[in-house]
């Protein structure tokens, strides 16, 4: 009958009557399915606590965001707001879908990292010329930066990302970059996604050498019996230590500035004899050794 009704349909020509055309209307654009149309997320982003990233629509709308097995769903009026904390941390692709339509959004390798780095190890807590202060740093995904507040200077090493992705790290600072002194250091380690460990440390920073002068005997003098040996260190930041020799073999050690030691002349044979100091500060600096020759009667 319907290969037969399209027969007779196709034979009647202009003698057939067909219903008036009737206009269909567009349909209400309050009805039309809402869209997303950004997605305040970039590839390779880091989401740490507090982060947050917002999906526009041009409607009304449930958006749902996948991160690797978590699906969570916001209602869209027009935008949707997500958090870190509605995802599980680890890095994977963010899939953004609203109302079930078939269209996506994916945003590849986003970073969701709520957990602070670790300082393993700090070394380094006084330091001289040629010193560095070492850091071993470590995070489960990614870290950025070591940063050091000592003595009104603040620096920063900032970590390569390619050795910087959940592995330990060794940030180094140089002692020349540092003031001179003796206080507080503090130590922060943040990670990319902006988590961050703080530790304290008391840190000596001492580039400059003592200087030592002997100021008893005199060079030439002649000694017997028992003599004092005087010596008078300085040091930038404190105490010294001084170590006497005579004719090249240790013999006591004074503690500066002034110090004072009773030497007995018949520990050593007639004749010249050279005497010796050199000083030692607090973090192991060493002056220029001072000499003076004296003739033991």
């Amino acid at each position: 009958m319907r290969i037969a009704g399209l027969v007779i349909l196709a034979a009647c020509g202009s003698g057939c009557w067909l219903p008036p055309y009737e206009e269909t209307q567009a349909p209400d654009e309050s009805e039309r399915a809402s869209r997303i149309v950004e997605v305040g997320l970039e590839s390779g982003a880091f989401l740490g606590p507090g982060a947050r990233f917002k999906v526009v629509t041009d409607g009304q709308g449930v958006v749902r965001a996948q991160f690797g097995t978590r699906m969570t769903s916001k209602l869209a009026s027009p935008d949707a707001v997500f958090e870190a904390d509605d995802f599980p941390e680890g890095i994977a692709s963010m899939v953004l879908s609203i109302d079930d339509r078939w269209e996506r959004f994916e945003v590849e390798r986003v970073h969701v990292d709520r957990t602070p780095p670790e300082l393993v190890r700090l070394s380094g807590a006084t330091l001289r010329s040629d010193d560095t202060l070492e850091a071993l740093v470590w995070d489960a995904v990614m870290l950025d930066r070591v940063e050091l507040a000592f003595g009104g200077a603040n620096k920063v090493v900032t970590l390569p990302r390619e050795q910087a992705t959940a592995s330990l790290v060794r940030a180094r600072l140089a002692a020349d970059a540092l003031p001179e002194g003796f206080a507080e250091a503090t130590v922060r380690v943040v990670d990319a996604a902006g988590n961050e460990t703080v530790e304290a440390l008391d840190l000596l920073v001492d580039r400059t050498a003592p200087t030592v002068g002997i100021v008893a005997p005199v060079a030439g003098a002649q000694v017997s019996g028992v003599f004092e040996v005087q010596v008078l260190a300085e040091d930038n930041l404190g105490p010294t230590t001084v170590t006497l020799r005579a004719s090249g073999s240790a013999i006591a050690e004074v503690s500066g500035p002034d110090g004072r030691l009773v030497v007995d002349a018949a520990l050593f044979p007639t004749g010249p004899l050279t005497i010796e100091a050199v000083a030692r500060d607090g973090a192991g600096n060493l002056s220029e050794a001072a000499m003076v020759s004296v003739v033991v009667r």
